[in-house]
């Protein structure tokens, strides 16, 4: 199970100032509720300045619009004459408060 160490590497970051990439979200739907929870807390908390959240999943009506309003969005898209290839997913960063 994946969700316990994408906890903690993102409580880890927070303390000690890491960038934590947490790849593929939509694959992770039951977990979401509980990303969103921590991504709210980190209003609350005083993460480390150098922490950095980066988040990167494919279009999914069950990613949180919480967390989208709160980040950087960020896109990739193909050239007009190619299509999208399937390992090119967005990105979003949660950019540090304070």
């Amino acid at each position: 199970m994946q969700a316990p160490i994408a906890t903690k590497l993102i409580q880890d970051g927070m303390v000690g100032g890491h960038w934590v990439f947490l790849a593929n979200c939509h694959l992770m739907t039951s977990w979401l509720p509980a990303l969103d929870k921590i991504v709210e807390g980190l209003e609350g908390k005083k993460p480390h300045p150098d922490f950095r959240l980066w988040l990167s999943s494919s279009p999914s009506p069950l990613f949180p619009i919480a967390i989208l309003q709160r980040g950087i969005k960020m896109t990739t898209e193909p050239p007009k004459a190619c299509s999208r290839p399937s390992h090119v997913h967005d990105a979003v960063l949660i950019p540090r408060r304070g």
